[in-house]
């Protein structure tokens, strides 16, 4: 006598096939797998462990990671694998920089050199923040616009030999400057010019604190204006003064650093 039995022989799980992966620490580590079948679990060398074919955490150290992964199939059927190095996750940059001057910097001369002070980084880019094209040199020197005073932030992008990035920004505070002339003679005859002694001022100023001194040359007060756009026009006490050289007198406030300064010089008078 005899039995029959019939087995039914089920395959196992088929190993997965991933490609490595290479990325920059802080990027986030996403593993996808072609596996719609069996039931999937990993546990990684740095400690996380997942289940299924999508798998995402944060890189938050340096280094390779390994994986162990268990297939089972519907029927119970188990594979285990091991890929070694399934992700390694490189360093960054450190990106800073300094640049000089770093104080007191006039629109009309806002040259600056910038001091590159960036570690594990082999290439550059800047951004100066004034819509020029930028630099690739690792310590630019930049002119900005002499368009007046202004605020330009600077970037520093700076990246490593396996192309991981790290940034670094200032802003670069570019001051007002007082501009003004001061002609050095007039002559009030009546005509069609030049017959008021007015300075001319062109930038960096508080129209609110100015005052204008004439003396003559015994020190006698004879004109005192507190508006740049009212000059002197020759005359003290309603009487035209003769030919001559008198002395000016400027007190100003600058618009940017709010100090007061202090002008002195001659004017001819002509008739």
């Amino acid at each position: 006598m005899s039995d029959e039995i019939i087995l039914d022989a089920h395959p196992l799980p088929t190993p997965l096939s991933i490609a490595p992966q290479q990325l920059c620490l802080g990027e986030q580590i996403e593993i996808f797998c072609d596996n719609s079948v069996d039931l999937v679990s990993w546990q990684f060398s740095n400690g996380i462990s997942a289940n299924g074919c999508q798998v995402s955490f944060p890189s938050t150290s340096v280094g390779c990671i390994n994986a162990s992964i268990t297939l089972t199939s519907q029927f119970g059927c188990v594979t285990t694998q091991t890929l070694n190095n399934i992700v390694c996750v490189d360093p960054l940059p450190y990106a800073a920089f300094n640049y000089s001057p770093n104080t007191n910097i006039s629109f009309i001369s806002a040259n600056l050199y910038f001091m590159n002070q960036s570690e594990n980084a082999e290439s550059y880019f800047w951004i100066f923040g004034d819509g020029s094209g930028g630099s690739d040199h690792i310590n630019p020197q930049h002119t900005f616009p002499d368009s007046g005073p202004a605020q330009y932030l600077v970037t520093l992008y700076a990246y490593s030999e396996f192309g991981c990035l790290d940034t670094a920004t200032q802003t670069v505070f570019v001051e007002d400057e007082l501009i003004f002339y001061v002609p050095n003679a007039f002559t009030p005859d009546g005509d069609d010019y030049n017959n008021v002694f007015s300075p001319v001022f062109t930038s960096g100023y508080d129209p609110y604190n100015y005052t204008l001194y004439i003396f003559n040359r015994w020190g006698e007060v004879l004109f005192e204006s507190h508006d740049t756009n009212v000059g002197w026009n020759g005359t003290y006490g309603g009487n035209i003064m003769q030919d001559g050289v008198y002395i000016w007198k400027i007190e100003i406030k600058d618009s940017d650093k709010g100090r007061t300064t202090m002008h002195q010089g001659t004017v001819t008078l002509l008739r």
